[in-house]
Order: structure tokens, then sequence, then C-alpha cells
């Protein structure tokens, strides 16, 4: 609603005016009133009328009897736009589109005679609005009926709007928990022989991968197994582990180029152990917390593809510092590396990193690390793999061998520097 207050004139100081000055104020009064009915007036009607042609459908090559979309800036809040002057400046009146061209005249004739008469109310031009970059991002849909974002009690001015800016989310979480069991029973007068047994492994593994989609990348990943196994025939231990392992890699990459797969890349990588670690009827302890621990930082370059299927990282590392430590005093420091009395190593050299996720199916896939390291003396190589046999929503099978070669520890008489480890398990599986 458009609304003109005339100047209101103060009295004298006496608080009297003359016959002359009320006459004046009079007739200003009725002279703006006059200027203002008439120019609702005027729009009003061609509202109507442009109202009455969209329900109508009269005058079908205008409007062909459907709301037309060039009459939309009568209806948005007020804007300067640049078509209004150019029609009126132009020498040629074709719009050059015929169907929507008397629309188009109509409210550009329109909104300039509103520019000339109140030209305060507009406070937003058309480059402005060119100018306004709206990201979206990750907005969570809300179900709103229209009726609530009408306000009757609004104001007309409606100059400054308000845009739902929110900042992309370049932080990716995925999560997956496992707890699986095995069991087996053999009674004592079984014609083969052989020990009864019952074993349980629990997985979790989470991960934190941040991509600014541009060049900076910095992947994350915690991974906790724990398994433990009792056994009939081993009088020593009621229980023992069959697979304990800690690890945290924390990967900070940035790319070569900007289409590049290729990063300079940081890495970080913590290992260990949450138990002690025996054999079967002995006494021995092996291994326990930190003992060993490995800690390795790596600078090299590293190759990242993702697709729909899968994923892969190639990590080339001429440059690794890795860290090893036996904090337990019952641990033999020797089969780690170590020399006799020692509990730290220092160990400069290269490092060449493998991991892949492929999915065949929804309910078959695989994932794995192959990892290589040398410090030009003596090689470590592991290959950590699984295959994940999903059945139905919360149960799998999971089979999961590992191979490794290890010439920096003491050789056991009888074996080489190949080690074997493979389980197969059944039970409960849940992906976050």
């Amino acid at each position: 609603m458009l609304t003109v207050c005339a100047p209101m004139f103060a009295q004298n100081e006496v608080g009297q005016q003359t016959e002359q000055e009320e006459q004046n104020v009079q007739e200003t009064r009725v002279s703006a009133s006059e200027q203002i009915q008439s120019v609702l007036k005027n729009y009003q009607d061609s509202l109507s009328s442009t109202i009455y042609k969209f329900r109508t459908g009269s005058d079908a090559d205008a409007f062909n009897t459907r709301m037309n979309p060039y009459g939309y800036k009568m209806f948005v809040p007020y804007t300067f736009y640049k078509s209004p002057v150019t029609q009126q400046m132009s020498l040629n009146s074709d719009s050059g589109n015929e169907k929507y061209s008397q629309v188009m005249a109509f409210a550009n004739k329109h909104l300039l005679n509103t520019y000339m008469h109140f030209p305060d109310n507009f406070a937003t031009t058309e480059n402005e609005l060119k100018d306004v970059k709206v990201n979206m991002g990750e907005v969570k849909k809300r179900n709103i009926k229209v009726s609530k974002l009408i306000d009757s009690d609004a104001s007309s001015d409606v100059g400054k709007d308000n845009a739902l800016v929110k900042k992309p989310n370049f932080w990716k979480y995925t999560g997956n928990v496992a707890l699986q069991f095995t069991q087996s029973y053999i009674s004592g007068n079984w014609y083969q022989g052989g020990t009864s047994s019952n074993s349980m492994l629990s997985n979790f593994k989470a991960t934190a991968v941040y991509d600014d989609q541009q060049r900076i990348s910095f992947d994350n990943a915690l991974e906790l197994k724990l398994g433990f196994i009792q056994q009939e025939g081993d009088t020593i231990h009621k229980y023992k582990t069959n697979s304990d392992q800690f690890r945290l890699t924390s990967k900070l990459g940035y790319k070569t180029a900007e289409k590049s797969d290729w990063y300079y890349t940081l890495q970080l990588e913590a290992y260990s152990q949450f138990c002690s670690g025996y054999k079967t009827n002995d006494l021995k302890r092996y291994s326990s917390f930190l003992s060993p621990g490995k800690l390795a930082f790596s600078l090299g370059i590293d190759y990242k593809k993702t697709g729909k299927k899968g994923e892969v990282s190639v990590l080339l590392s001429p440059a690794t510092y890795n860290f090893t430590c036996v904090t337990d005093s019952l641990v033999d420091e020797t089969s780690y590396g170590l020399k006799e009395g020692n509990k730290i190593l220092h160990d400069f050299g290269y490092k060449v990193q493998v991991t892949y996720k492929y999915e065949f199916c929804k309910q078959i896939s695989m994932e794995g690390r192959f990892y290589v390291f040398s410090n030009y003396h003596k090689l470590e190589g592991e290959l950590e793999h699984t295959f994940n046999f999903q059945v139905g929503k919360w149960l799998s099978t999971k089979l999961y061998f590992y191979p490794r070669f290890d010439d920096n520890r003491t050789r056991v008489d009888g074996y080489n520097y190949w080690q074997m480890k493979e389980m197969l398990s059944f039970g409960l599986n849940y992906t976050l």
C-alpha cells in the first residue's frame, strides 16, 4: 500500500494563521490526495485487467490462458530494472517475442511510472540481485505451510531481504562394527581326536575424511580388533587373544595440480595392541601394550582415485622415519629388531603403502592394505585383506587373511621369514 503524508505546517508563535494560509494548506492537501488516488486507481486497474486476462484466457496471444512469467516484476519486492528504461528510450518497440511482448510492455510501462513518482521505495537494483550468490550446501528440508510464511501485518518496506547461506560440509564420516563368533565341540572319545574351542572376534573401524573439492584432503582412520579364544587343551591359560590390533592413521594431502589425482602427502601411523599375547601351554609373554609400539612419519606423494564401486590410494614415500619401542621387560626386544637391552629403535628408509576398497555387489565387498618398509638393509612387508559377505542387514561372514614378511625378527627354527594368519568368522555386522 502506498502512503504519502502531506507536509504539516506548525502554527506561528501566537498560534494564529491567516485565512489565506489555511486555504493554501487545504488546496495542497487536496492536490496531493487527488494525485495519489489517481496513481493508485491506475495501478489497481492495471492489476485487475491483468488478473482478469490470466483467469479468463482472453487475449490468448499475450497470455495464452496461463500465468505469464514476464509479468513477475510487478509482484516482487521493489527493484530498479533496466528493461522499463530501455523500452522507453528504444526506437524499436518489438521485444523479440511476439507471444509475450504485450505483457512485457505492460509491466515495463507501469514500473516506469512508479519509478518516476515514488523513487524512494526502490532500494535494490537489478545488478545487485545478479551479484548475490547463494550456496545452499546441505540444507535440511522442512515442511512448512505457506500460510505460516505470510505475515498479514508485514510492512511494505521490503528493500532488505534475508537469504539463507550455509557453508558446505567437507567432512565425511563412516563407521563399521562387527562382533563374530566361532564354536566347536569335540568329545573326548572322538575317533579323529581334536580339541573343543570357543572364539570371539570384534572389529571396529571409523573414518573421518576432509576434502574441500579443490586442493586439500585430510584422511583419518581408526582400526580396532580384539579377539579371544578358549581351548580345552590349554591348561595354563583360560583364554588368550587370537587377534589384537590398534592402529591410527592420519594423512594430510595437497594436490599437485587442480585436476590431478596426485597429492603431496604427510602421513602419521601409530600401531600397537591392547592385551598380552601368549601361545598354547606357554608362560612366555610374546607381546603386550606398546610392546611393540610403532610410530611412522612418511613424506611423499600419494595417488588417490575414487569411483562408484570403490577407491584406491597408493602412497610412495622415499623419506620415512620409523620409531619402534618395547616397554615391557617380559617381552623379548630382539624379536622386533632391537638389540638386547635396548627399548627404542630408530629407522629411516622408504615406504610403499596401498589401501583399497571395492564393492562387487551390495552383498559382497573387499578391502585391504599392502605395506612395505625398508631401511635399505632389511625388509618388512604386510598384506591385510578382508572379504565381507553380507547376509541381510545385520549378519555377515568375514574371511580375513594376513601374510607378512619380516627379516628384521629373529628367525624361528623350522620356519622362514614368512608368517601367515587367517580367520573365517560369522556374526553381527553393522555399518554406520
